[in-house]
């Protein structure tokens, strides 16, 4: 059977954000059909002394997503991320088939696989500051991209930053991440819209004082705007009386309003990452609006980064019907997913 060594940094202890979702679907999708192993690296400047004992059986995370539990017939092994070497439990580190890299600080491993085909998942985080400030990625990213057999992107625009750099080659794949479908509710509110954010982080609060500033007062007054997540919402709430910020909800609140909700709009302008809040709208069957910046499915999702335009799709999109399938849109990519790892 085929044997595969994943690297991972995703914590399966932390919250799940957009990296422990996709490791975790990996995970899944290759435990299936392969042998596999995985070891999660972890700082220790970041995180307690017992962290190895608490992920000697690997929790589950919880979040939004629901429960996310990891196969029980991948074997694991913990280690600090400033190891330059790998001890795989006296397992030959000539015995793997592929070696799949998570992590541009993982290039300093490759040597140490020497007959592994090596698989890189180009992690977009790591580039967004320097896309949108127009200076080339970090020469370790640089070579990880160069000498890795086969990198593997999560989006459109992330092939097309690493074309423009000379770093995409033939065998080069775009692999969208797969969707976790939840219980769809075909009964929904009229005439409401749904935005998540986290104020938290910079990128979007401009993303949301662009979409309230030059997009909501273009926007059909019947319909009911609703805005959640984490950050104080208080002096916005103070400026804009007709919108209903409703702060950070339970998981229970926040999936009620995803299954309830007529449409999603998402109005990234910069900065983030793999739109994970826009695979969970979709994973409920919202319809979903977003700018041209957040649109990881461009052929699905109707979008603009002209505010007019954006405000008319909403208008538009109201009434209509997701015609999203992602069960069609799963099999698709977990099929191109699996050949990667063809011999």
């Amino acid at each position: 059977m085929t044997k595969i060594l994943f690297l991972s940094t995703d914590l399966t202890t932390e919250i799940s954000l957009g990296g422990n979702i996709i490791t975790y679907q990996y995970l899944q999708e290759l435990s299936k059909h392969f042998d596999v192993e995985l070891i999660n690296f972890y700082s220790k400047n970041e995180y307690n002394s017992d962290l190895k004992i608490k992920l000697t059986n690997i929790p589950t995370p919880l979040d939004a997503w629901g429960k996310l539990s990891y196969p029980d017939s991948i074997s694991k092994e913990i280690i600090s991320n400033t190891s330059t070497t790998i001890n795989i439990n006296n397992h030959g580190t000539n015995n793997y088939d592929f070696l799949f890299c998570s992590a541009p600080e993982q290039y300093k491993y490759l040597n140490q696989f020497s007959n592994a085909k090596k698989i890189y998942l180009v992690n977009n985080s790591q580039y967004q500051k320097a896309r949108n400030s127009g200076i080339n990625i970090n020469n370790v990213e640089y070579q990880m991209c160069k000498h890795s057999d086969i990198n593997l992107f999560l989006t459109n625009s992330d092939f097309i930053y690493f074309k423009s750099l000379g770093l995409v080659r033939k065998n080069d794949q775009v692999i969208t991440p797969f969707i976790i479908p939840k219980k769809i509710n075909s009964i929904r509110t009229p005439n409401t819209i749904l935005l998540t954010t986290n104020l938290e982080a910079d990128y979007n609060k401009e993303s949301l004082k662009w979409f309230l500033e030059e997009v909501s007062s273009l926007i059909n007054p019947a319909i009911t705007i609703n805005v959640t997540g984490k950050g104080d919402f208080s002096k916005i709430k103070e400026v804009y009386p007709n919108i209903n910020f409703l702060g950070f909800l339970s998981k229970e609140e926040l999936e009620n309003l995803y299954s309830t909700t007529k449409l999603y709009v998402n109005p990234t302008i910069h900065g983030s990452g793999i739109q994970v809040k826009t695979l969970e709208a979709l994973s409920y069957g919202m319809q979903v609006v977003s700018t041209k910046y957040s649109n990881i499915f461009p052929n699905v999702i109707s979008s603009s980064d002209n505010p007019t335009e954006l405000a008319n799709i909403i208008n538009s999109s109201i009434d209509s019907k997701s015609s999203f399938n992602y069960e069609y849109f799963n099999n698709i990519n977990i099929e191109k997913f699996l050949e990667l790892f063809e011999i």
